[in-house]
Formats: C-alpha cells, sequence, structure tokens
C-alpha cells in the first residue's frame, strides 16, 4: 500500500496484481488450480528460495522488518555455489509439465511429509532466484551481422526453457515468479502468468534496473558476522522409484516442448517510436499493422490477430482483447499485395489501418472490447446449466477464437525485452518493445508445423519496416519542397 497509485491521462490504474507478485504461488489441481497469495495484514513471509543445481536453498533476507544486507546474501550464494558439484535429480522439472500430469505428480510427491515441507517452503517463500550457472554460454562470430539478434535469440532459450533439464531446466519452480541469473551477466523474471499481467512483472524489472546502480558491492562482513549468519537451508526429498520416474518423464516432455520452439529475435535499430510519432500514428498501431501485413505477404490470407489490451481501470481489472484483423488492415494487405497499386495508394491504406487500430484500441482500454464479455456470457451460461449461447457455434465466432497470432507490446529499459512460447499451432506468438530509435521484437512458431518459419517471419517484417520508413520519408520530403 506504500506503492504510488499507477495513472494514465490521470486515472488511476486498480493495483490488485501487484499483491499478488511477491510469496504468491499456484497449487496444482485438475481441472483448475488453486492459487494463493499473501493478504495484507497476515504474517508475511521472510525468505525467499535459491535454486543451483536442481537443489534449492532457504534463505531469510527479512530481519526486523529490514532486508539484510547486499554483503550478506552475497555471503550466502557464495556458500550456496560451493555446496554442490553434482547435479541433484531435477525435482523442478514436475512443475514444467502440462497442469493436470503436475496435479498428479504433487499429490503423489507430498504423500511424504518431508516432500511437503520442502514444498510449501517454495511455495510460501517471496520469491526464487534460479543460479543457471550451467546455462551454456553463447558462442558466436563477433563480425557476423547478425550476431546481436542471435545473441538476444540465446536469451530468450534460456528465459523460455533454461535449456531443460541437461542443463538448468531443473532450477525452475513453475508455480511462482522466479528471477534467474544467467552466465552471460544476464538475468530476467518469469511472471507467473494466472493471476497478473505483464505490467506488474515489468514494474519490477523497472525497479530492479533502477536499484542495482546504488548498492554498495564493497560491503565487507567481518569473521563475526560471518559465523554468526546460519547457512543456508537445503531443502530436502524423499524419492521414490516411482517419483524418479516421472521426473524422467517430465524432463523428456519439456524437452521435447523446447525442441519443438523456434524462436528468433530481431534487434530492428534503423528507427524507432520517434519516427513513427513523426507521421502521427501510433507507435503500437504501427507495429501491429506490419505484423499483420507481414501474415498476409507470407500466408495470403488476413490472420485471427490477438492483441492484448490492459483493463486495469476497473476493479481487479487484468485485459481484453484489441482484434488487429479489421476491415482497413484486410484493404491494406489487399492493396500491398497488389502489384498494380501505387506508393500513394500504400501509404494511405496503412495509415487507415493504422488509425482504425488505434480508435478500437482505446474502446478496449474503456471496457468496450467485445471478447471478455462474450467469456463472461459462456461463463454464465455454464454455471447456470444452461445451453450454450448459438453465437458460440457460429463459424465467424470460431473463426475469430482460433488464433493465428497472439501479440503482446513489453516495453522495458533499454536492454530488457519479452519473450514467449506456446504459439497458436498452426501461427505465431509475437512480443516487441517500442523503443526511441529501435524496436526489439520476438517471434516464436512451433518446428513441427512446416508452415510457420520465426526467422522468415522476421526477415519479411523487416522488409516492410524498411519499405515504410523509406516511403514515408520520401512522402514527407516532398510535401516540404
Amino acid at each position: 500500500e506504500t506503492l504510488p497509485v499507477e495513472k494514465v491521462n490521470g486515472r488511476p490504474f486498480c493495483m490488485g496484481q501487484k499483491l499478488r507478485i511477491f510469496a504468491s504461488g499456484r497449487i496444482p489441481r485438475r481441472g483448475m488450480d488453486d492459487y494463493e497469495y499473501q493478504p495484507l495484514g497476515s504474517k508475511l513471509a521472510k525468505h525467499f528460495i535459491i535454486s543451483h543445481n536442481n537443489a534449492f536453498y532457504c534463505i531469510d533476507v527479512i530481519q526486523d522488518d529490514k532486508v539484510v544486507s547486499f554483503a550478506e546474501i552475497r555471503l550466502q550464494i557464495g556458500r550456496i555455489i560451493q555446496d554442490l558439484s553434482q547435479a541433484e535429480s531435477p525435482v523442478g522439472m514436475l512443475t514444467m509439465t502440462d497442469r493436470d500430469t503436475w496435479a498428479d505428480n504433487y499429490n503423489l510427491l507430498i504423500q511424504n511429509e518431508e516432500n511437503y515441507q520442502s514444498w510449501h517452503k517454495i511455495h510460501r517463500a517471496i520469491f526464487c532466484l534460479c543460479l543457471d550457472r550451467q546455462a551454456p554460454k553463447f558462442q558466436a562470430n563477433p563480425n557476423h551481422p547478425d550476431k546481436e539478434n542471435d545473441f538476444f535469440t540465446h536469451l530468450a532459450y534460456h528465459a523460455i526453457g533454461a535449456f531443460g533439464s541437461q542443463h538448468c531446466g531443473g532450477n525452475r519452480w513453475a508455480d511462482k515468479s522466479t528471477y534467474f541469473l544467467g552466465p552471460s551477466g544476464n538475468y530476467g523474471f518469469l511472471g507467473e502468468h494466472s493471476n497478473m499481467d505483464g505490467a506488474a512483472t515489468n514494474y519490477v524489472h523497472i525497479f530492479v534496473e533502477g536499484y542495482m546502480p546504488t548498492i554498495n558491492t564493497d560491503q565487507k562482513l567481518s569473521q563475526e558476522d560471518i559465523q554468526s549468519i546460519p547457512h543456508p537451508q537445503k531443502l530436502r526429498w524423499n524419492l521414490t522409484p516411482e517419483l524418479h520416474q516421472k521426473i524422467q518423464q517430465a524432463s523428456q516432455l519439456n524437452q521435447d516442448a523446447i525442441d519443438n520452439l523456434d524462436f528468433y529475435v530481431d534487434i530492428f535499430t534503423d528507427y524507432g517510436k520517434e519516427f513513427v510519432k513523426s507521421q502521427k500514428m501510433s507507435p503500437d498501431g504501427y507495429i501491429q499493422n506490419v505484423i499483420q501485413l507481414t501474415y498476409y505477404l507470407i500466408h495470403g490470407r488476413v490472420a485471427s490477430h490477438y492483441e492484448s489490451s490492459n483493463s486495469r481501470f476497473f476493479l481487479h481489472g487484468r485485459t481484453d482483447t484489441i482484434r488487429v484483423g479489421t476491415i482497413p488492415a484486410q484493404k491494406m494487405c489487399q492493396i500491398w499485395s497488389n502489384p498494380e497499386s501505387t506508393t500513394q495508394q500504400k501509404l494511405k491504406s496503412f495509415a487507415d489501418a493504422v488509425a482504425f487500430h488505434s480508435q478500437i484500441a482505446k474502446e478496449a482500454v474503456a471496457g468496450q472490447a467485445w471478447d471478455r464479455h462474450l467469456f463472461g456470457l459462456r461463463i454464465a451460461a455454464l454455471k447456470n446449466n444452461m445451453a450454450e449461447p448459438e453465437i458460440f457455434k457460429d463459424l465467424g465466432y470460431q473463426r475469430c477464437d482460433s488464433l493465428d497470432i497472439s501479440t503482446s507490446q513489453m516495453t522495458f529499459t533499454k536492454n530488457g525485452f519479452c519473450a514467449f512460447g506456446g504459439p497458436p499451432e498452426p501461427g505465431y506468438a509475437v512480443n516487441y518493445s517500442i523503443q526511441s530509435n529501435r524496436f526489439i521484437i520476438g517471434c516464436s512458431a512451433c518446428n513441427s508445423n512446416p508452415a510457420t518459419d520465426a526467422k522468415r517471419f522476421m526477415r519479411k517484417y523487416r522488409e516492410i519496416l524498411l519499405e515504410l520508413h523509406r516511403e514515408l520519408s520520401h512522402a514527407a520530403n516532398s510535401r516540404s519542397k
């Protein structure tokens, strides 16, 4: 409650999601999980979990309502790193499967009291920190023109899957918001999405980047202090042969998902939002319609295209949907794919599509989109044992509900970006960060689908961005003469 209220144009956002960032987590259940977080006024957690070599350690970080010193936390991390030479059985991989499988394995795991206590320590922790020292380091020719793109792509694979159980996937605990540190000096945050959205995790990321330069890394502890600080508590697991088998199965399922992920990040530095704003267009609408046009030019049809929107002007608001595959976007795609279209026609159709996107984006933020309202109707019918409303059987609705592209904007500070896997198959998931003079764009697809290719998508996307810049700049120069 001490955080300043977030506002947009003077209107306050609901701050409820901030309560769920720390000391919270999912409990796996068949059909639907439970979720627990510590409400204000309760006895708050004072520990967090550090994982390394598949083992989990508990350290207390709050004493007398104050966070312990940087020097003490550094000491504890050093003790953890020195504690293990061989990796433990990757119990964390159990959390990386589908929810029903994890629910069954969770019930098996906690039959043992010591296992339950270890699980509960993790579940009630403020957060988890993964020391991913076993992650493979990025290696590339320093003169390769795509080395920065390839480096960010490498970081994305690290963030999403931690390179599987053979590297550091076993450090993850997917039911909680988790931080990780990699061998390249990279760090990241895995937001547990079921009870909070990207904006909440971005808030933490911005705070951390601002706080790091203020830390006094020269802090020292006296020998007396070192001897008085208890060693980290290593969490113990009693694993039966059946549980070992379940861990192996979970590891293989997770590895299969990682192997199926096709991901590519493009760092586009030719221009950014300042140029787009100079053309009197919304940067977000600009990016979204380039995504739609990219899909059309590759696949020959308008995509069922999802963009997440914020509904936090309302109490407990989460998200709604901006539908980017609009009639103006369709017209734009048809004009751009017609070799007889003039440059003027192409630019006007693009500007019209961006303007319409801006209109429906404002409507979505104001609670006037339709996806969540129809979802509420469907759930209301289900809870009241009523027949499913006819609209959900309509072919038009079913086409909209089967996504070709899922997108989200997450604009971080200069070196941050967002990555997510699990695109709709056959389809793409695209995330992007809009910055003053560059765009960071990540695209994921599935290797199992021969019709999609993340790198091909991003190359076509880059071509369109460059063509737009060239033609818009030329048009502006012509007007100024």
